[in-house]
């Protein structure tokens, strides 16, 4: 019963790369979608902070990155579940690059100029999810709202 469940799993869309991205930028694209949507507002601003942060460390093509976040949504509605994406990222990035997801995390919720509950609690969460210590996403949090202060 168990083999056949993982089947399923193994076929269905919850598989993380493509064609055309490989797991792990797919990952930073969805947990960014899930920041950005999780208040029920997927807002203009927040679509642009992310393509900008894609952009800049990804792939220094816009259009490379919209595709990238259209893949990224698409897998989000799919799933809807992120657990699958942290453990690309866990297995994928050195805490380093953890620590900066963080703070890139907060760019996108800050964006709108607000930080509802549920982007609160899903950052919370997403910082255990991704092993990075309540100390250094305080910091990251720190320095994403000093980013998003600067014009």
């Amino acid at each position: 019963m168990i083999g056949k469940l993982k089947g399923l799993f193994k076929q269905s869309d919850l598989t993380l790369s493509s064609g055309k991205f490989d797991e792990k930028t797919i990952a930073v694209a969805a947990i960014l979608v899930e920041a950005a949507s999780i208040d029920g507002d997927f807002s203009e601003d927040e679509r642009s902070q992310i393509l900008g942060l894609l952009t800049a460390k990804f792939f220094q093509d816009p259009e490379t990155s919209e595709s990238l976040l259209r893949e990224a949504e698409l897998k989000m509605s799919r799933t809807g579940q992120i657990f699958g994406f942290t453990q690309a990222v866990s297995k994928n990035f050195a805490y380093e690059e953890r620590v900066e997801l963080m703070q890139s995390i907060w760019e996108v919720v800050l964006s709108d100029g607000r930080v509802d509950a549920f982007e609160d609690q899903l950052v919370r969460r997403l910082g255990g999810l991704i092993h990075v210590s309540d100390r250094d996403r305080a910091l990251a949090r720190r320095r994403a709202t000093s980013n998003t202060k600067d014009p």
